[in-house]
């Protein structure tokens, strides 16, 4: 590139001249637009539940460690002999993936966080507090309460508004008793 007085002792503004009326709220709404479309799995509360706790369940795995949580744990393997005494209802993330893929909560999104947080409850009694899977189960635990309360505040406000439509349609819609009435008289 030559050096010349435009492009080496000037702010570039110089070179290129002034932008035209409504370029820069354009390129910020563009900007913005970017910022907000991109939400990733299990982020927009809005949809399915059980879609979004799947997305929520990607994201746990997606966490440094959190492998550790992927599979069932093989205490036969790890030695682990006591630990069928301890983890009386054994949970792991992959469980609760395949169950929820095969429907068997039954649309319920309080199911499938209630086994989430049994991996984590297991892991937390079994392991010693302070130890590196204890803490990292804390971490986790942590982070999925964080994506999952806007999702089951969405389902709660969505079954509220569902039941008082029903209870609006009940009071709006004649008994069956008084519609006989009314055609009698």
């Amino acid at each position: 590139m030559i050096k010349t007085k435009a492009n080496a002792d000037t702010e570039e503004w110089d070179i290129l001249g002034r932008a035209p009326p409504g370029w820069v709220e354009e390129q910020c709404e563009l900007i913005n637009k970017k910022k907000t479309k991109k939400k990733g799995p299990g982020e927009d509360s809005s949809a399915d539940p059980m879609a979004a706790a799947a997305g929520v369940l990607e994201q746990i795995l997606k966490q440094k460690n959190a492998k550790v949580f992927a599979e069932p744990v093989d205490w036969r393997g790890l030695g682990l002999h006591d630990y069928p005494q301890i983890v009386k209802h054994p949970m792991d993330i992959g469980t609760v993936q395949r169950k929820l893929r095969e429907g068997k909560y039954n649309s319920s999104l309080d199911a499938v966080v209630d086994d989430v947080q049994l991996v984590w409850a297991n892991a937390m009694l079994y392991n010693r507090n302070g130890s590196p899977i204890y803490r990292l189960a804390a971490t986790l635990k942590a982070f999925a309460d964080k994506k999952f309360e806007p999702i089951q505040a969405a389902a709660a406000k969505r079954e509220a508004e569902a039941e008082a439509a029903t209870l609006q349609r009940a009071e709006g819609t004649p008994s069956s008793s008084a519609a006989v009435s009314d055609v009698s008289t």
